[in-house]
């Protein structure tokens, strides 16, 4: 036996029959019934209260995967040395995705979530969306002058962001304009009566769909304090990543969402914004022109936001990062002619 099923075994007070690594963690059979263990990034450790709170409000919807407690009644329990925790999986899952269902559930989830008392902290990122675009679009002038030094020995992601600076240098022009258009800080607040809690990126690998066709959220260590517009405009994103533009797949669903819980207007311009502001590339170029300081790492933690940028983006390539841009170009064409002719809202 390994020695993390004997640590789980006595915490949990399971017996694990056996085990598959899988891409959303270890998947076990248990006499408790199918369970997968997920190992919790270091940068995101710091969510554990939010994790917390937020389950105790969600955990009798049936909108959320079930979380198991230790014998000690913790959610999130030291396996083998890493910060984990256990979540009930269904026996049998659904490939197919009804978008107006899932819709309907994201809206059913944003709307439980207005109960969450506002809190400060880390996690807290409701209004933050123009003071970090500003930072980046600063940051990214920084990296332009230390490429530009470079010249002569220059490495592949400086010739992407020499040849790409006036195109993100635009974009995120026009993305902070979208938000001072909408009375940024204003919306966040009027918004907060129908969620509170967003994810940090959702997208396909965020939920799960059961044999009965029920969605159910996964991944609460991507949970953040938020608007809701940042999962439906995320959402977008994702499914033209993995599909392609289908005006069909994204009506069905804003509309399954429309029906619950009416968007506003201006929640589209915040979304308009997202779809011009690349931020996975953004903080790939932040991350990549601030390495971490040793001489500071030794007498203090790095910058959390930075640390968790660092984390999202170890994995990305250039051709994602190209990608990206492609992706954001298709929504920046495309979605203005359909939101008016589909919902008529003109941005």
């Amino acid at each position: 036996m390994y020695p993390w099923m004997d640590e789980v075994q006595q915490k949990y007070n399971l017996y694990i029959y056996r085990f598959q690594p899988t891409s959303q963690g270890i998947w076990m059979e248990t006499n408790r019934g199918p369970t997968v263990m997920h190992a919790i990034p270091s940068p995101l450790v710091h969510k554990e209260e939010l994790v917390q709170v937020t389950y105790r409000v969600m955990q009798h919807t049936g909108m959320v995967t079930p979380l198991l407690q230790s014998q000690e009644e913790k959610l999130v329990n030291t396996i083998s040395g890493v910060p984990s925790y256990l979540m009930r999986w269904p026996a049998e899952e659904s490939e197919w995705v009804d978008y107006e269902g899932l819709g309907e559930a994201l809206a059913q989830f944003h709307l439980v979530s207005r109960y969450l008392e506002r809190r400060e902290s880390s996690s807290v990122q409701l209004g933050t969306w123009e003071q970090k675009w500003l930072k980046r679009l600063r940051n990214l002038y920084h990296s332009q002058r230390m490429a530009h030094r470079r010249a002569g020995r220059m490495i592949p992601l400086d010739s992407f962001l020499l040849q790409n600076f006036q195109l993100l240098t635009q974009s995120c022009q026009t993305a902070l304009s979208y938000l001072q258009r909408v009375n940024y800080q204003e919306l966040c607040s009027s918004c907060q009566t129908v969620g509170r809690i967003a994810y940090e990126r959702f997208g396909h690998h965020q939920f799960i769909v059961t044999e009965h066709e029920r969605v159910m959220f996964t991944d609460p260590f991507s949970w953040a304090e938020d608007t809701r517009a940042r999962d439906i405009g995320n959402f977008i994103q994702d499914d033209v990543k993995e599909f392609g533009w289908n005006p069909k797949q994204i009506y069905s669903f804003i509309s399954g969402y429309h029906r619950v819980s009416p968007l506003l207007p201006e929640e589209f311009y915040l979304m308009y914004a997202m779809f011009h502001m690349p931020e996975r590339v953004m903080k790939k170029l932040e991350v990549a022109y601030n390495p971490p300081s040793s001489l500071f790492s030794f007498f203090s933690k790095e910058n959390p936001e930075l640390e968790q940028a660092r984390f999202e983006t170890e994995s990305l390539t250039l051709q994602d990062m190209v990608a990206d841009l492609k992706r954001n170009d298709t929504l920046i064409r495309e979605f203005p002619a359909f939101l008016e002719q589909s919902f008529a809202v003109r941005l």
